[in-house]
């Protein structure tokens, strides 16, 4: 339960955080956060044995407050997977919120280095490719950390 407070803390904190940008960096980062809650969402109907919680993130699709839904880029979906990852590993104790931290950190820095790419409009297949090995850099640690089962400290 405690945990669950923890990420909901740190979830309202970023949220603020990405509120006041106006970035796709920013815009990349809230489909973490969502996925975040989803996972808080997912942990809470688990203990209350009831769904009362729908996800915010379904597939490739994000449920916006107006009620309508966005495509995810495949970018963005990325993060979203790795996000969700991290936040299973920091509930299940697996990874402590400094090593959370840190790794949402390094999402971060690809996420700005994303933002400079699509300043031109879109991003091309080498730039894609820049960013999935950045971002498969931070999976190989994710999953070093989730087959040691142990806590960074």
């Amino acid at each position: 339960k405690m945990e669950l407070k923890a990420e909901l803390d740190r979830i309202a904190s970023e949220e603020a955080t990405v509120s006041a940008q106006a970035t796709k960096s920013a815009n990349s980062k809230v489909i973490g956060l969502a996925r975040s809650l989803d996972d808080v969402g997912f942990k809470l109907n688990s203990m209350l044995k009831k769904q009362v919680v729908l996800p915010l993130v379904q597939g490739s699709h994000f449920a916006v407050g107006s009620g309508d839904w966005i495509d995810i880029d495949d970018v963005a979906m990325r993060r979203w997977d790795l996000e969700g990852r991290i936040a299973k590993l920091v509930a299940d104790g697996v990874m402590n919120m400094e090593t959370a931290s840190e790794l949402r950190k390094q999402m971060d820095a690809i996420g700005d280095r994303e933002s400079r790419m699509r300043s031109d409009g879109d991003l091309d297949y080498k730039e894609s490719r820049i960013l999935y090995s950045d971002f498969d850099r931070i999976a190989g640690q994710i999953e070093k950390l989730s087959r040691h089962g142990t806590k960074r400290r």
